[in-house]
């Protein structure tokens, strides 16, 4: 049996243990728990999709920057003469 699998087995009997030392109650309050951080994980990704979809529309309903006017050019020009018209 590897590592991984007797950690698991282990780790499975503790978990049992521990389920039936806790009282119907703490249970309970654990489930909710999890339940609530669940919810809360899902409500936090609609959030992120909904801001990412408006910074989209935000993207697309913005100008184009206007064009600068340079009197040199920054990289030199390709060479022209190669180019056949």
């Amino acid at each position: 049996m590897d590592r991984s699998a007797l950690a698991r087995e282990l780790g499975r009997l503790g978990g049992e243990t521990r389920a039936r030392r806790l009282g119907p109650s703490d249970r309970s309050r654990i489930a909710a728990l999890g339940g609530r951080a669940k919810h809360l994980s899902r409500v936090a990704e609609q959030r992120i999709v909904e801001n990412l979809r408006y910074l989209r529309a935000v993207l697309e309903l913005r100008p184009a920057p206007p064009v600068k006017r340079r009197r040199t050019c920054a990289h030199p020009l390709p060479d022209l003469r190669s180019v056949t018209t």
